[in-house]
């Protein structure tokens, strides 16, 4: 099966667990939970092992990644299992020395870190070309602990190429490694046939959240707004459309039956 994490602030992730439509795969941002720490905590710390958390590193949503410092304190507080190394949005050459300078200056911090924790990379590029010689480097890469690609949505967005192409492409460099699509694109269609790749372990979003919320009905393919300030609004209690959209989008990524 492919996991879908749906993405939303914490008032909304402890709604949806409280009605059994959060799941137990999740994409958390960095800087939220820092800000958050105690609301986080007290949802996701208690019992760990109900979990399987991925710490993204909040660029896409900052504009750059958050410090190191940061992001390994959002990795503590949540008892996360993977944690995002840092990208620079549509940049091949600074993701590479980010991603290298991260695994030297987190070596002790990970020796130290008490559970298991797996590493993902992400690669980044302009375009095809860029992008595809970023994730030759950081294949390249050797350290115990990446065990995870990151596929961006901007792939689909800026490259103009389907996102099933990203996969073939780290998939030829490393297929002993997870696959998760970060986010969806403003092509969801694809999205959807390519979380159903049997080499696609989850997808993330809050699309189908806020629209939910909204009390519509998720289409794939459909014109979604802006996510805008819908993050820091306050939030009523969860839609039967919400729930209704993280079931659908769950039900239409499960894979293929050869």
């Amino acid at each position: 099966m492919t996991y879908f994490a749906p993405v939303a602030p914490i008032d909304l992730l402890r709604k949806l667990y409280a009605c059994h439509s959060a799941g137990p795969y999740h994409l958390l941002l960095a800087h939220d939970v820092v800000k958050y720490k105690f609301a986080y905590e007290s949802l996701f710390r208690p019992d760990p092992s109900r979990w399987q958390i991925i710490m993204d590193n909040s660029a896409v949503e900052l504009g750059e990644p958050v410090s190191p410092e940061v992001l390994l304190e959002a990795v503590e507080i949540c008892q996360a299992s993977i944690v995002v190394l840092p990208d620079h949005l549509l940049d091949a050459k600074a993701t590479v020395r980010s991603t290298t300078k991260a695994l030297k200056e987190w070596q002790k911090p990970l020796q130290d870190y008490s559970r298991p924790l797996d590493l993902m990379v992400v690669p980044q590029g302009k375009t095809v070309g860029q992008w595809t010689a970023c994730a030759l480097a950081l294949s390249k890469l050797s350290h115990s602990r990446i065990r995870w690609w990151g596929i961006p949505r901007n792939f689909r967005d800026k490259c103009n190429e389907s996102r099933q192409m990203a996969v073939n492409i780290v998939s030829s460099f490393r297929h002993d490694w997870n696959i998760h699509l970060l986010g969806f694109s403003e092509d969801t269609v694809d999205d959807m046939l390519t979380a159903k790749d049997p080499r696609v372990y989850g997808i993330d979003s809050a699309v189908p959240v806020r629209i939910g919320m909204a009390g519509e009905q998720f289409i794939p393919g459909m014109d979604t707004p802006p996510r805008g300030k819908w993050w820091d609004e306050e939030h009523g209690e969860v839609t039967e459309e919400c729930k209704q959209n993280i079931y659908d989008v769950r039900n239409w990524i499960k894979k293929w039956q050869s």
